[in-house]
Order: structure tokens, then C-alpha cells, then sequence
């Protein structure tokens, strides 16, 4: 006969994410604090004036101070999404109102869009107001109402037909063929799909939101480029432009690509604000050489392999575990709510290593 579990999970996840959430709600009002400083910093004193550091202190006091609102706010949802113990109740909601056989692949797949779907609609006014009040009484919002509307829709019908089926089939299919083998052909599945998706990202999701224009190998910009490439044995094979200015005048720069293919892409607004001081516009381009020089996405994806090993073990005690689903409100064990309940269970946990690789 089974035992039931003597640690009380719910209760203990229910303690962790408050003190979590509330120690990250401290952390973030310490930052906010240091924003109402109106003294220029003696490092910084040569390369900014009183004007541009009030107006910089002003911009990171309200972005703060929305991220702290932003954080109360999800302080106080996952409170009551635990209390009143509401995704079993969507997911038996989702059972008796839609044509699907509880517990199936369209039940557990349903079930995670009707969630994510709710979070979006709350999402939604935090973000608005993001962009078209903070970002845009700062000077930074490009972005129309149209265009923020057509990305929340692109990212959601992702999500929709990729994201939520993936995960759905790969958890069910595995735990339902493979059984207590589940740790083992997860990770692999699982670490063959992060892999493919640092490669699919760049170039198939991310050109449904910007365009891309390849700079001309004979600009002036790119021969600069390439020389420095060349200087530190980079091994260039694109520098792109992208239309970063529909939606911010904020700048920045990266790379990308893997082994010999590697590529660089520039935000049009950093080619805008650096025009006619080209090395200003390459010393930013020297710390993202400096990212690859010291291999920190290999590192970071290494970090990720890492943690995805833990899941899929630790996983295994809970997916199969009935009682576990029980404290969580779910009358029936099934290993995608399962997984889902042991990923809730660990992120309170995981917070203390995001610090440390960060």
C-alpha cells in the first residue's frame, strides 16, 4: 500500500514562494532607494552631465518602482492561486466543458492555454502601462498601440501551437511510455529540444518580430567590424541591422550562432546614436565579443543543461505521486500536472542559484 508523504508540500510551498517573493519585494525597494540620489557619482562625473543623470535617475526610480507594483501584484496572485487552490479547479472546469477525455493529451494541453490565457488578460494592463506611460513619458516608447497588440497576439499563438503541445506531449509521452524510466528519456529529449531552440530562435521566432537587413560587406562599418573580429579570432559570418526603433530608442547590440557561424546583430538605434564615432559604436561590440571571448553563453546553457538534469530526476518523485496532486487539490494523478506541481514546488528553491550565475 502506498504512504502518504509526511512532508506537507503544499504548505511548504505556499510558505517558500511568500518568503521568496517578499525577500525579492525588499531587494527591489533598496534598488528604488538609491535612484532618488541626485549626486553624480565621482566615476561618472567626466562622461555625464547633472541634466542626463536626473533624467537617468528619474527613468530607473519609476521603472523600479513599477517593477516593485509589478511584483506585489504577483505576491498577491500566487497567494490566492494557492489558497483557493485554482488551477485544479480550471482543470476540472476544462474536463467537464470541453470535449476532451480527462487526463488525455487535448485535456492537459487545454488546460495549460486556459491558464496561460488567464495570465496573459492580467498581464496585459502592466505591460501597457510599461510602454505607454513610464517608456513613453521618458521619450523611449516607439511602439503604437497596434503594433504592441500584434506581438501579444504573435507571442500568444506561439505559445498556443508550439510551446504548450511540446511540452504536453513530451511530459505525457514519455511518463506514459517509459514509466519510472521517466528521468532519463526526459533529459534527453527535453536537453535535444533547448539545443535545437538556441538555433531555431534567432533565426525563425525572432524575424517574425523585427527585420533583419544585412550590413553591406563593403560599408565602411562592417570592414571596421570585421578587422576587429579578425584582431581576436572571432569567427564572423554576418553583421546584421535590426529595426529595433519600432518599438524603443533604446540601443543595444549581440551575438549569436554556434561553432564557425557565428554573427553580430545591431540595433538600428545604436547605429543612430554612434553615428560618426565608429570606435564608440566597436567598444560596445567588445563587450559582447568579450560574452563569447569567455564562453558565458556555453557556461549559461551549461547552467541550463544542469538544472534540466535536476528536474527530470527530481521530477520522478512527484509525478508519480497521487498524494502529492491531492495536497495540491487534484483528485486524479496525471504526470503533466504532476510536472507542473513539482516545477511550482522548485522555483522558490531555485531563486538562490539565479543569484549566484547572475
Amino acid at each position: 500500500m502506498y504512504r502518504a508523504p509526511r512532508t506537507p508540500f503544499y504548505a511548504t510551498t505556499l510558505v517558500a514562494v511568500n518568503v521568496v517573493g517578499l525577500w525579492e519585494l525588499y531587494l527591489q525597494y533598496r534598488e528604488w532607494k538609491t535612484y532618488f540620489s541626485t549626486k553624480i557619482p565621482s566615476q561618472f562625473a567626466d562622461s555625464i552631465n547633472e541634466e542626463e543623470f536626473l533624467a537617468s535617475q528619474s527613468y530607473s526610480r519609476e521603472k523600479t518602482f513599477w517593477g516593485i507594483v509589478t511584483h506585489a501584484k504577483d505576491i498577491i496572485i500566487n497567494n490566492l492561486v494557492m489558497v483557493t487552490k485554482l488551477p485544479s479547479k480550471i482543470y476540472k472546469w476544462v474536463a467537464k466543458s470541453a470535449p476532451v477525455t480527462a487526463g488525455s493529451f487535448k485535456h492537459c494541453c487545454t488546460y495549460s492555454i486556459a491558464w496561460d490565457l488567464i495570465s496573459t488578460l492580467i498581464e496585459i494592463p502592466f505591460s501597457y502601462y510599461s510602454q505607454f506611460v513610464i517608456e513613453q513619458k521618458h521619450g523611449f516608447n516607439k511602439m503604437t498601440i497596434g503594433e504592441f497588440v500584434k506581438d501579444e497576439i504573435k507571442m500568444l499563438l506561439l505559445r498556443v501551437f508550439l510551446l504548450h503541445p511540446i511540452m504536453t506531449a513530451l511530459v505525457l509521452e514519455i511518463a506514459n511510455r517509459f514509466g519510472e524510466k521517466f528521468p532519463l528519456y526526459f533529459f534527453f529529449f527535453a536537453t535535444s529540444i533547448l539545443t535545437s531552440f538556441t538555433f531555431v530562435f534567432p533565426t525563425l521566432i525572432q524575424p517574425l518580430f523585427n527585420k533583419y537587413t544585412p550590413i553591406p560587406e563593403d560599408s565602411n562599418l562592417y570592414v571596421k567590424i570585421s578587422k576587429l573580429a579578425k584582431l581576436h579570432n572571432f569567427p564572423l559570418n554576418k553583421v546584421y541591422e535590426v529595426d529595433g526603433s519600432r518599438r524603443s530608442s533604446h540601443s543595444n547590440a549581440y551575438v549569436y550562432g554556434f561553432w564557425k557561424n557565428k554573427r553580430i546583430v545591431l540595433y538600428d538605434t545604436l547605429i543612430k546614436q554612434m553615428e560618426g564615432d565608429d570606435d564608440a559604436l566597436l567598444s560596445v561590440l567588445c563587450h559582447e565579443l568579450g560574452h563569447w571571448k569567455y564562453s558565458h553563453s556555453h557556461i549559461m546553457l551549461g547552467i541550463g543543461v544542469a538544472q534540466l538534469f535536476c528536474i527530470s530526476f527530481g521530477a520522478k518523485g512527484v509525478i508519480f505521486n497521487p498524494e502529492i496532486c491531492k495536497q495540491f487539490g487534484f483528485d486524479e494523478p496525471n504526470p503533466f500536472i504532476g510536472f507542473q506541481i513539482f516545477l511550482l514546488i522548485l522555483e522558490p528553491f531555485f531563486t538562490p542559484l539565479t543569484y549566484a550565475v547572475s
